[in-house]
Parts: C-alpha cells; structure tokens; sequence
C-alpha cells in the first residue's frame, strides 16, 4: 500500500571480491523489470582499531583496520547499541593499497567494555572487537608541578607524579586493555605509564625555553582532559662556594 517491497537477497556460491547482479521486480511471479544495480562483496574483516578507548561522551576518531572495505553502500560503525557514519580510506602498506574505515564514536552512557562492529550496508556487521569507554578522571595535582628546563639527551628531566581524584575513577584503564596515557606539557606530548588506578607517571619534556605550560592528560592518545599548571624553570646556576 505505501510501494515499498522488502526481499531477501540469496546467496552466491563466490564473490571475489565483489559480484554486480541486477534486481529485478515482478508483481505476478512472472514478468521481470529490472529496477536497480546490486552488489555482493566479501564479508569485512576488522583485524584492530585505533584508538581502542573512549570517554562516554564520545567524540573519538577511531581507525578501523581490516580487509573488505571499500565496497558497499552504507559504510557505518555500531559501539553498543550506537550507530554513525564511517568513510573509507585508502592509504599505502607493503608496497599495495589498503583501506581502512574511519567513524566517530557517539555518546553513550555505560562505562566498561563495547562491541564494536562495522557495516558496508547498514545492516549486516562484521565480527565484533572490544572497545573500552571511561570517564575523563580529574587531575588533582602534579608532584612536582615544576621542573628545570634540560636541552641535553644527557640529562634527565623531572619525573611528574599525577594524581587524579580519588573518588572518581582515576585511570581505570590496564595495559593492552585499550590504554595509551599521555601526558601533554603544552605542545609536548609524553609518554605515561600507570602506577596505580589514581596515579600516572611521566617526565617532562627537553625543552630549551622557561615558561608555564598547560598540563594535561590522555587515556587514548588522542583526547585530553582538563590542565593544570606546570612551570619550566631556568636550573639554578652556583656562582660560588
């Protein structure tokens, strides 16, 4: 009554890597019209994805790699019970050209780990990989919140302790469970490691110049959180015993 008809699309014995077939309608089992292309293609495979963590408010770019993707109609990727858009890329890799898909994730309310799963045509998903949701934890302090600048590869520059609060949930993320802590000393971004579920640890950077930096943190490589202040200061210089 409205001029919509739904039909299932049978299987084919082989798709390699993709088969044009065209749909054809008919209303009395008998006479064909052909009414629009149609395309078989090989089942997406997701191998990783990166970043493989989020805060619930969503907004991480993630990159899906895998194989299969560039064919298809509606390319989208499904975090829980989300759905966006995805586009395909192509970029070089062992002397060939490879694709990967691209989606941002949406807002979603429950913390803890999520399927994540694409689509070519918005309806049938490939198999699912974890994908790790927190909240951004608040920065309490930073000890120390200052260290001397160091230029020198010889030298060692001041191991920053930062502490989140302890009534939130800190940095619940362990390795190889989509974590990848950084620290950002205003344009210098460092690498964290995790010392307890309240504390990061990283150093400051080598840096030839004085000054107050914005400090900040990132739980996925990618997005950070609030600053707190962290100054740079010229080393003491001994003039005389």
């Amino acid at each position: 009554s409205n001029g919509t008809s739904l039909c299932l699309s049978p299987s084919v014995l082989s798709v390699e890597p993709t088969e044009n077939a065209t749909l054809q309608v008919a209303f009395d089992a008998l006479h064909f019209a052909p009414v629009a292309p149609f395309q078989y293609y090989v089942h997406a495979r997701v191998s990783r994805i990166s970043p493989a963590s989020g805060p619930v408010g969503g907004g991480t770019v993630v990159q899906v790699f895998g194989d299969n993707f560039k064919p298809g109609s509606h390319h989208q990727c499904w975090l829980g019970d989300g759905r966006v858009n995805a586009t395909v890329h192509e970029h070089s890799c062992a002397e060939t050209r490879c694709t990967e898909l691209r989606c941002t994730t949406p807002a979603l309310s429950v913390l803890g780990t999520h399927p994540l799963r694409v689509t070519l045509n918005g309806q049938q998903a490939s198999d699912e990989t974890d994908f790790a949701l927190y909240h951004t934890p608040t920065l309490v302090r930073l000890l120390p919140d200052n260290g001397d600048v160091v230029s020198s590869e010889a030298s060692a520059s001041a191991l920053v302790r930062v502490v989140s609060d302890e009534s939130g949930d800190g940095f619940p993320l362990g390795e190889g469970n989509g974590s990848d802590y950084r620290c950002l000393f205003g344009a210098s971004v460092q690498p964290a490691t995790r010392s307890t579920p309240h504390e990061l640890r990283c150093r400051a950077p080598r840096v030839s110049s004085a000054g107050q930096v914005a400090f900040r943190v990132s739980l996925n490589g990618q997005q950070y959180g609030a600053s707190l202040p962290f100054d740079l200061l010229l080393p003491p210089q001994v003039t005389s015993l």
